[in-house]
């Protein structure tokens, strides 16, 4: 599946840059802890959000925010790490 790797730590990260003509996105968690995601200049937030996880670990987005900046972070001192692929993979 994967197009690219994802890696969240503690750090609000932007995951995946964002792209203009990308309609659709899937994120897949592989490992580590649950991050959680915003879109666009939204800065993430822990416990808030859509969460990627082992309890949620494939998640897929085709409205508008599949053209933004994915962006993640994870709770202090935790780290994750997943892949990414999308409808130009």
């Amino acid at each position: 599946m994967a197009k690219g790797t994802i890696a969240g730590s503690a750090t609000a990260d932007v995951l995946v840059a964002a792209d203009e003509h990308r309609g659709e996105i899937t994120l897949q968690h592989t490992s580590g802890s649950p991050v959680f995601l915003s879109f666009g200049d939204d800065v993430p937030v822990v416990d808030e959000g859509l969460i990627l996880s082992a309890t949620f670990p494939v998640i897929t987005v085709s409205d508008h925010r599949a053209n933004l900046a994915i962006n993640g972070i994870c709770d202090t001192a935790l780290t994750a790490a997943g892949t990414y692929a999308d409808d130009r993979s």
